[in-house]
C-alpha cells in the first residue's frame, strides 16, 4: 500500500536527482564556456601571424594609332611601364566568438571569419616607364586620361587574379597550419578548422574582372 510518507520520500529523491543531472549539466556546460574562452584567448593572442603580405608586379601596356585633323599619324603613341602592387591579406582574428567553436573532449571544430584584403597599395608613383617602348612625343602620345585607364586596368587585372595569385589560398592555407600545432599543444586530437567564405571579396574581383574584360574590348577596337 501506498504511503503519504512514500509518495514524499519519492517525490524529494526525484527532486534530488533532477537537481544533480541539471548541476551536472550546467557544470559541464560552464567548463566547456571555459575551454571555449581559453581556446579564443590563445588564437587572438596569434593576430599578428593572421596575415600573408605578397608584392605583385603588373606590366601595362597600349598602343594606339592617333590622328591629327582625321590623318593617322605613321607611329603610334605607345606606353609600357612595370607597376606594383603590395597586398595584405588576412583574418581578423577578434571576430571569433563562442558560438563559432564547437569542442567534444578532445575534438573541436572552429568556424574561423572570412579572409579579407587588409591593404592594397597600387598606386602610380610606384612605377617604372620602360622607354624603349614608350613613345612620348608631343604629338604621337597617350593622353593622361588614357594613361589612367590603363593604370585603373591594371589595378583591376590584379583584383581580378587573386585567386590566381595564391593570395587568399596562402593567407587559409598558413593560419590553418598555425591554429591546428596550437590547438594540438592545448591536447587535442581531432581538429576541424573552417573558414567562411568572403562575398564582398568575391564581389568585388567578379566587378574587376567585368572592368578589365571590357577594358581588353575596347583595346582591340580601337576605341
Amino acid at each position: 500500500m501506498v504511503t503519504f510518507r512514500s509518495i514524499k520520500f519519492l517525490t524529494i529523491f526525484l527532486l534530488a536527482v533532477l537537481i544533480f543531472f541539471t548541476s551536472t549539466c550546467k557544470l559541464g556546460e560552464k567548463k566547456e564556456d571555459q575551454r571555449k574562452v581559453l581556446v579564443i584567448n590563445k588564437i587572438q593572442g596569434c593576430s599578428r601571424l593572421a596575415s600573408v603580405e605578397y608584392v605583385i608586379k603588373k606590366i601595362i601596356m597600349a598602343k594606339k594609332t592617333k590622328r591629327i585633323l582625321g590623318i593617322k599619324l605613321d607611329k603610334p603613341a605607345s606606353f609600357m611601364a612595370e607597376t606594383r602592387a603590395s597586398i595584405k591579406a588576412g583574418i581578423d582574428l577578434s571576430k571569433i566568438e563562442q558560438k563559432n567553436i564547437k569542442i567534444e573532449g578532445p575534438n573541436i571544430s572552429i568556424l574561423l571569419p572570412a579572409v579579407e584584403i587588409v591593404s592594397f597599395d597600387y598606386s602610380s608613383q610606384n612605377c617604372r616607364i620602360i622607354d624603349k617602348y614608350t613613345v612620348n612625343s608631343i604629338i604621337s602620345r597617350l593622353t593622361l586620361k588614357e594613361k589612367d585607364e590603363l593604370y585603373r586596368n591594371g589595378e583591376m587585372y590584379i583584383w581580378d587574379n587573386l585567386h590566381s595569385f595564391g593570395i587568399i589560398k596562402a593567407a587559409e592555407t598558413n593560419l590553418k597550419t598555425m591554429l591546428t600545432r596550437l590547438l594540438s599543444s592545448l591536447n587535442f586530437t581531432s581538429i576541424d578548422i573552417r573558414i567562411e567564405e568572403n562575398k564582398e571579396l568575391s564581389k568585388k574581383i567578379q566587378n574587376a574582372s567585368n572592368i578589365v574584360t571590357s577594358f581588353e574590348k575596347e583595346m582591340e577596337t580601337g576605341n
